[in-house]
């Protein structure tokens, strides 16, 4: 027999699986408009390659937080940094980007927390072609970007991002004195940008692993190793 459902009942069965869908639809939405709004804010970043002579053009783009800020999860929010983009179409199919980077990227320091200006100086290349990769490509060609023919436009700015995000150092602390202070640029009344209570925070921990180190008990097996290095 089959089991009559009356309309109430249905709402109820069915009421989960409604709001799955809507929350679905409103976060399609959510994303749509922030992909738009990206596109927006990155389309000086488009070339128009297709209507370029051959030879070569140049463009210069300044990248600051608004640049980060269309990259989500992005480990850079700021920055004070040129970009110097050669753009050499040596065929209606084959172009070569020459990217020029220099400035600065801002980082927190690994040690204090303090934000810091981190020098970066960068040149990358990159080629292009239009056309499907081919088959059993070789390693240089698998390095080429390929363009879809029905492509009039590329947008670097995904490019710049990757190279800029590479220049971040493995390290990012300020080297210290033979005293152990940071070499941090003073500011005009000669502070240090240091966050004084992280660097507190972290001079407790330091102080207190010697300090365990001191007073725990030698493992019985390096101090048996110990005894036959003094008997020899």
């Amino acid at each position: 027999m089959y089991k009559v459902i009356h309309s109430t009942q249905k709402s109820a069965t069915f009421a989960p699986l409604f709001a799955h869908l809507k929350k679905i639809k409103i976060e399609s939405r959510f994303t749509l408009k922030n992909k738009r709004e990206k596109e927006r804010a990155l389309a000086q970043y488009d070339i128009p390659f297709f209507g370029l002579k051959k030879g070569s053009h140049y463009f210069t783009y300044k990248i600051d937080s608004d640049f980060f800020a269309s990259f989500e999860d992005s480990p850079i929010k700021n920055a004070n940094t040129t970009v110097e983009l050669e753009f050499q179409k040596n065929k209606d199919s084959l172009f070569e980007l020459l990217f020029d980077i220099s400035g600065t990227i801002e980082l927190p320091c690994d040690r204090c927390l303090a934000m810091l200006d981190i020098p970066i100086d960068a040149y990358e290349e990159v080629l292009m072609k239009i056309g499907n990769v081919p088959e059993n490509a070789t390693d240089d060609e698998l390095d080429i970007i390929y363009l879809s023919p029905d492509m009039t436009h590329y947008n670097v700015a995904q490019l710049i991002y990757e190279f800029i995000v590479l220049c971040i150092p493995i390290k990012t602390a300020i080297p210290l004195d033979p005293m152990g202070n940071p070499l941090c640029p003073r500011d005009a009344n000669g502070n240090l940008p240091c966050d004084q209570n992280a660097l507190q925070a972290i001079q407790k921990t330091n102080k207190a692993a010697f300090e365990s180190e001191l007073t725990d008990p030698i493992d019985p097996r390096w101090a048996a190793l110990g005894k036959l290095k003094d008997e020899n």
